[in-house]
């Protein structure tokens, strides 16, 4: 792999993890539009690994929160015990489907699959907005309850699909849930660190056997610190607009770039 490609999914990785235009649908959709080379599964973990990073760097914050509430659980104020309780809790979907449906999900890594989806994926963010201009009397909340996170982890579980967004599922269902657009938005990236840890540590043993990473390290190396970067930038500037946006504009992106592709794919078959 050529670092001019490295970079170009580096990119893309790091933009489309946190903006709700799903990452794994665009990592199969644009390399196949442009002709260039599909990242093996040895780079997708390395991409991975760069928006990991970037995540970590975007909400020191929590993350050394997180950490703190850990180590010293005893001693810990009962809403941070909380906040651990509830990204355990909003993992575990993940975790159950992904083991259960990790071939499945292998078979389907194609364009056609992934744009249809990225369509699905379209209809939820904008039909979310519909549902929230329907009911703007009523008191959007900052606090994220049990509820919220079992129903935020049973959509971040739909994201094991090409082209459905895992910001954009979560995000998605909290807002559905009651809380704001920034609530909702921020609590769905911090719940992306387990899981793409998770997903990380299930797949670096098949990623080791590629043998790639010995062969491309300065390749890898690049993508890694591309996809941080522009990783760290998406989600710092999505944090910032969502609450004048909404998610509508992205669920129209991902209806014309489905539609498009979709298009394209039939075409080319």
């Amino acid at each position: 792999m050529s670092l001019i490609v490295a970079i170009l999914l580096g990119v893309v990785q790091g933009l489309t993890e946190f903006i709700p235009i799903s990452s794994d649908g665009h990592l199969i959709l644009v390399p196949w539009a442009l002709g260039v080379q599909t990242p093996t599964l040895a780079f997708s973990v390395a991409l991975h690994i760069g928006t990991l990073a970037g995540v970590i760097a975007a909400l020191r914050p929590e993350v050394r929160l997180v950490l703190r509430t850990l180590t010293a659980w005893g001693r810990a104020p009962e809403r941070d015990r909380l906040l651990v309780r509830l990204l355990v809790i909003g993992s575990i979907p993940a975790a159950i489907v992904g083991l259960a449906l990790k071939g499945f999900v292998s078979d389907i890594q194609r364009p056609v699959p992934a744009a249809a989806f990225l369509i699905l994926t379209g209809f939820i963010l904008t039909s979310t907005e519909t549902k929230l201009a329907e009911a703007q009397e009523e008191p959007r909340r900052a606090s994220i309850t049990t509820p919220d996170g079992w129903k935020m982890g049973i959509a971040q579980a739909f994201a094991i699909l090409p082209g459905v967004s895992r910001s954009g599922m979560t995000i998605a269902a909290g807002v559905r849930a009651g809380l704001s657009r920034e609530a909702a938005a921020r609590f769905s990236f911090l719940m992306s660190i387990p899981v793409i840890i998770g997903a990380v540590l299930v797949e670096i043993p098949d990623a080791l056997e590629q043998g790639a990473l010995k062969d491309e390290a300065l390749t890898f190396g690049v993508g890694i610190a591309v996809a941080a970067a522009s990783g760290f930038w998406a989600l710092r500037w999505f944090l910032g607009i969502i609450g004048r946006t909404g998610l509508r504009p992205f669920g129209r992106y991902c209806w014309i770039a489905g539609l498009l592709l979709l298009f394209v794919a039939t075409a080319r078959a």
